[in-house]
């Protein structure tokens, strides 16, 4: 299986990242072919709302020119993506946020019988950390299934990292835990 995973994080070596790389371990382990993309650092300018994508069918219609057109390719080639986000303020941070909203271009005809997405039946992951309970991604994981619907995505996995404030999380625990989601994310 083709699995582009997102590290949605600003930090590339923190929680959010050392809990993706125990799934991607896994994965890998069970012969999947993993592409990492990580948005820190990245040039990502948010959704214009100018509607122009609505216009393309069967192509990424954004008329934007920065790094979101090949990661968008790179979300469409794959035939599972696998995002990595740390809870920021009840949803994604900005960077990702910006990347989020662009996806809205690989789907068109909303709300029609022509309604038709360039990801239909692509397998939609989520592994979120937060520093609080694991109810405080409850906002972000309807955002994300939402969005899923839209671009007909199958989103049924999905882990929450809470507490990662509290020294040795994330640790072993989840460390299994994370392995266990990506048999799961798998099957």
């Amino acid at each position: 299986m083709e699995v582009v995973s997102v590290l949605a994080s600003p930090r590339r070596r923190g929680h959010t990242a050392r809990v993706l790389g125990w799934v991607e371990d896994e994965l890998r382990g069970r012969g999947c072919r993993l592409q990492r993309i990580e948005l820190a650092g990245r040039d990502l300018a948010g959704c214009l709302g100018c509607g122009k994508c609505q216009e393309a069918g069967d192509r990424i219609g954004c008329v934007q020119h920065d790094e979101a057109a090949d990661i968008l390719e790179r979300l469409v080639s794959a035939q599972a993506v696998l995002w990595a986000v740390p809870l920021y303020f009840w949803c994604l941070p900005a960077q990702a946020k910006a990347l989020w909203d662009r996806t809205c271009a690989l789907a068109t005809g909303f709300r029609t019988p022509k309604h038709t997405s360039l990801v239909q039946g692509q397998r939609l992951g989520a592994v979120i950390t937060c520093g609080g309970p694991p109810e405080g991604a409850d906002l972000l994981l309807e955002m994300m299934a939402r969005s899923a619907a839209y671009l007909r995505q199958e989103f049924r996995w999905r882990m929450v990292v809470p507490y990662t404030y509290r020294p040795g999380v994330p640790g072993p625990e989840q460390e299994a835990q994370a392995r266990y989601f990506a048999l799961r994310f798998l099957a």
